[in-house]
């Protein structure tokens, strides 16, 4: 019974951090030359503008 409430804590706590980082990550913009350069985005992406929103793509 701990080991599962445990794991469902783990859990909780996973998701909570994934959507902070999928959500908290938005840079309003109107064009690319908007998008900061230090947007974290792996090698090959540049920061885009998608949407109004800074994207790595």
């Amino acid at each position: 019974m701990i080991r599962i409430q445990n794991f469902l804590y783990i859990l909780i706590i996973f998701l909570v951090l994934f959507i902070v980082k999928t959500n908290g990550n938005r840079i309003p913009c109107h064009t690319d030359s908007g998008c900061p350069r230090y947007l974290s985005c792996i090698t090959p992406l540049l920061p885009k503008c998608d949407n109004f929103y800074c994207k790595c793509k």
